[in-house]
């Protein structure tokens, strides 16, 4: 499920995974750390569903706030946990190259990962959005944007992000970074590389 509001509501999500399980098919769905809960797990599992996969974007506190995730480190570190004592394998997403991100910010994401390890890990480049604060004032945060945004690419095939960061070479260390910590701590990596 392509949805990360689909865990919302309990209700709708319980009543979805009785479906799935009666059609028989084994599926995943995307969510928010803030809206899965033990009893939303097990109806998944009961259904069929492999793996639970979670936008936690950083284990640095500060960089959730930068990019107004309103979620914490600790609603990240609790579903993680939760899905593996559970036995529901997560796929653990983030960003690197965020407004704010230092040696500080990716250690902290580092040490949350090994202390919170996920199955797997897709791992994008920021990009900011039409609308956001980073959009709305690029120099605030040491961003150079080209306005159409037609030019993006979201997975990032080319080094598009990394190319919008003023100080490019310094976003290029610290996405490298953590791609080689993620590469190194699971067999499963997706849509990103080290970037040159």
């Amino acid at each position: 499920i392509q949805d990360e509001l689909f865990s919302l509501r309990e209700d709708s999500f319980v009543a979805a995974c009785r479906e799935f399980g009666r059609l028989g098919i084994r599926w995943r769905f995307m969510t928010r750390a803030d809206t899965i809960d033990r009893k939303m797990i097990h109806a998944a599992l009961d259904a069929g569903c492999f793996e639970m996969c979670i936008g936690i974007e950083s284990g640095s506190q500060k960089i959730l706030n930068i990019l107004n995730k309103k979620t914490t480190v600790q609603d990240n570190a609790r579903v993680l946990d939760l899905a593996q004592t559970e036995g529901l394998r997560t796929m653990a997403y983030l960003i690197s190259a965020s407004p704010g991100e230092d040696d500080q910010t990716i250690d902290e994401t580092i040490a949350f990962l090994k202390a919170h390890p996920a199955d797997g890990y897709g791992l994008m480049i920021y990009t900011p959005f039409p609308g956001t604060a980073v959009w709305n004032d690029p120099e605030k945060y040491g961003f150079v944007l080209p306005r159409d945004y037609g030019q993006y690419q979201y997975l990032n095939r080319q080094g598009t992000g990394i190319s919008l960061h003023r100080d490019r070479k310094r976003a290029i260390q610290l996405h490298n970074r953590l791609f080689e910590f993620v590469k190194s701590a699971s067999s499963f990596v997706r849509k990103d590389r080290v970037v040159v």
